[in-house]
């Protein structure tokens, strides 16, 4: 499940788990925001390990590091991603063998020690906005999803969630902004918006009720005829 940030492909792949569950079809989400390469910071790493930023005493040299990773490091280049990891577990899983896959703070920039245990499923559902970039990774989809979302909106829903964060982990509007306008919007330009030809199906998704700011709980039109069809898939096979 591909996208532009920010356009509903978590909130898609939950609810398509979620209801081929509910059938007694296992299913798995892998989310390529874990698979961000490790960057340096031993600061990071030890808040990561010790809890609350609140309670750290070098509370501001953490930000201070935080803060010039954000300036300099460009979180929407496929170069940040560690596709080879991502691939060598899909294969594992392919081939019926658990695999433990990275767990990313996307605040504090590092992967953590916890993995996350993920056994063969009989569907695998893989969300990110450059999952289509690297043709390894394309070759191995069975189905390939694009949700298409208008950019004000996806960057509305950007502001929303940065306000629903904890207010240590809120980002300054203008911040926000800058980093969406230098960097997000140039990327899906660049990178995500071109891979929309290589999707099986391209799901509209142009709005959410301004009277429900919860994200994940909105629906999406389309995804419904996709999970009768995984179904169908999955019975025939086992057929």
């Amino acid at each position: 499940i591909c996208g532009g940030p920010s356009s509903g492909m978590s909130t898609v792949a939950k609810n398509i788990c979620t209801e081929l569950q509910k059938t007694n079809i296992s299913a798995a989400v892998i989310s390529l925001a874990n698979f961000y390469q490790p960057l340096r910071g031993n600061l990071r790493k030890s808040r990561s390990r010790a809890g609350s930023l609140v309670e750290e005493e070098n509370k501001q040299e953490v930000l201070r590091e935080i803060q010039a990773i954000n300036e300099t490091v460009d979180f929407d280049d496929p170069k940040q991603i560690d596709f080879d990891l991502l691939i060598r577990g899909i294969e594992q899983l392919q081939e019926r063998k658990p695999f433990n896959f990275p767990v990313y703070d996307k605040f504090y920039k590092v992967r953590l020690q916890s993995e996350q245990k993920v056994t063969p499923s009989d569907v695998i559902i893989v969300e990110g906005a450059l999952i289509f970039c690297r043709e390894e990774l394309r070759s191995m989809f069975d189905l390939s999803l694009f949700i298409d979302t208008d950019d004000d909106v996806r960057l509305s829903r950007r502001v929303l969630k940065n306000a629903q964060k904890d207010a240590d982990q809120q980002k300054p509007l203008s911040q926000l902004l800058k980093t969406y306008e230098n960097k997000t919007k140039p990327a899906f330009e660049r990178y995500i918006e071109p891979t929309k030809k290589y999707a099986n199906i391209i799901i509209p998704n142009y709005g959410f009720s301004p009277d429900n700011f919860e994200l994940d709980k909105m629906t999406i039109q389309g995804v419904d005829v996709i999970i009768t069809d995984i179904k169908s898939t999955i019975s025939k096979k086992r057929d």
